[in-house]
């Protein structure tokens, strides 16, 4: 019943926060990579293309982070309107 279903999206909410520390991880990562990528377009040894792809895949992971944060929201909401029934 209720219970179930709170203790369902009280894991479900743990896990999204690990993934957003995950995905958090990744993207300072690829941050790095691409300015690491820009001092080397500077002197030629990366072409246009290769840091325009890091850039994408920077901005990628953002819209990720941005996503599992707006769903970690709406799963706060959740278990806040599931407590208050309790």
């Amino acid at each position: 019943g209720l219970r179930a279903r709170l203790d369902a999206a009280r894991t479900e909410l743990s896990q999204l926060r690990a993934e957003l520390e995950t995905r958090g991880q990744q993207q300072a990562l690829s941050l790095e990579t691409l300015e690491r990528y820009r001092r080397l377009r500077d002197g030629q040894f990366v072409t246009a293309l290769q840091l325009q792809q890091q850039e994408a895949l920077v901005l990628d992971q953002q819209a990720g982070v941005q996503a599992i944060a707006r769903q970690l929201t709406g799963l706060q909401r959740q278990i806040a309107e599931l407590q208050q029934l309790q």
